[in-house]
């Protein structure tokens, strides 16, 4: 995949679902008032807090946590279609709930490396002394202190989606039959109009990979088109 430890963050466990997520549990980002405590785990004010789980005074590997899983809770879908003399109107809505998301774009765009510097708008957001409400890390040190398979990298992919509208009309058969033409129906429809999501990567729909144990990943795939058509049918 290209991002180092990617492979210590996604598992496949005996009795667990597919796509199970483990990684360390961010909470928060270290303050000032934390200074102390803070150089105790080795690192100083806006680095990220990670959870000590064994409580052993440090952030090892024993610390690593689970997280959730890429499989959705339930996934769900409402299809109707509704006529009303000679319009007629097609509707279809999906969607999943309870889906974590491991936005890996944001890895590559919020975090410094050897790759580049951070180039995401949510840097302008990172911790100072005078900006300590705040989930993004100072970047003092940060190749020192910062673990990639966190938490902090870790959404909610859930999302309801307008997926797919389609309004007709027909013809009056009375019109059409004067010209040979037994039926004419002309309408319009579009696919992925309308997405209902806290998701901030590109589409809560797409993921890297086709793997169900993946489908959680993602990190920057082709987002799902918003596509208009307009078109006639004629049957004579």
């Amino acid at each position: 995949t290209g991002f180092p430890n990617f492979g210590n963050t996604i598992f496949l466990v005996v009795g667990q679902p597919l796509g199970v997520l483990k990684g360390y549990i961010q909470d928060g980002i270290w303050g000032t008032a934390d200074a102390a405590k803070a150089a105790g785990f080795g690192v100083i004010p806006g680095a990220p807090r990670y959870v000590d789980q064994n409580n052993d005074g440090k952030i090892t590997a024993a610390d690593i946590a689970f997280m959730g899983t890429t499989i959705p809770k339930f996934t769900f879908g409402w299809i109707n279609n509704f006529s009303y003399k000679n319009f007629d109107l097609n509707v279809l809505i999906q969607g999943v709930g309870g889906k974590k998301h491991y936005n890996l774009l944001r890895v590559r765009t919020e975090r410094t490396s050897s790759d580049g510097d951070a180039t995401d708008v949510r840097i302008l957001n990172r911790w100072t002394p005078t900006n300590q409400d705040t989930q993004v890390p100072s970047f003092i040190g940060s190749n020192k202190y910062e673990q990639l398979q966190s938490s902090r990298w870790l959404e909610d992919g859930s999302y309801l989606r307008m997926k797919v509208i389609s309004l007709g009309y027909n013809l009056p058969a009375s019109l059409m039959n004067k010209i040979g033409i037994q039926s004419t129906r002309v309408y319009a429809s579009g696919v992925n109009l309308l997405t209902f999501t806290k998701y901030t990567g590109f589409d809560p729909e797409e993921s890297t990979n086709g793997v169900d144990a993946l489908g959680g990943i993602d990190y920057g795939s082709y987002p799902s088109q918003k596509t208009y058509t307009i078109g006639i049918n004629v049957s004579f």
